[in-house]
């Protein structure tokens, strides 16, 4: 994650708080409201897409940088998935559980990147 942090503070100037625990940090307020500022921004069809995205990957960082072509598809999938192949990795996958799982997340992830793609062509 922590590339992605930097791209995020490089480009975006969201100097975030990384976390290695299940506590939350609170973020920077300068930060969060750099975050409010670009969601303020988009016009309501990326702000769609930014939603739908940031539903899926829970990230507004790997949301953002798939939006903004930093992260292709695949590479958000992966950012966003960490946890759960982890689990797959130590414990091996469920049948009708983490590859159906998969199978959807990929599509809720390739959906809104497409469609902003096909913004830029309007």
């Amino acid at each position: 994650h922590d590339p992605l942090l930097a791209w995020a503070s490089k480009e975006l100037g969201w100097h975030l708080t990384a976390c290695h625990t299940l506590t939350v940090p609170a973020q920077p307020p300068a930060t969060v409201a750099a975050v409010l500022a670009y969601l303020k921004g988009l016009d309501a069809m990326h702000l769609a897409a930014m939603e739908q995205l940031t539903q899926v990957t829970k990230s507004v960082v790997v949301s953002a940088a798939l939006l903004h072509g930093h992260l292709d598809i695949q590479g958000a999938l992966s950012a966003s998935r960490v946890e759960e192949d982890c689990q797959v990795e130590e414990w091996g996958t469920v049948e009708a559980g983490h590859d159906l799982d998969l199978a959807d997340v990929t599509t809720r992830v390739a959906s809104p990147s497409i469609f902003v793609r096909l913004l830029a062509h309007r």
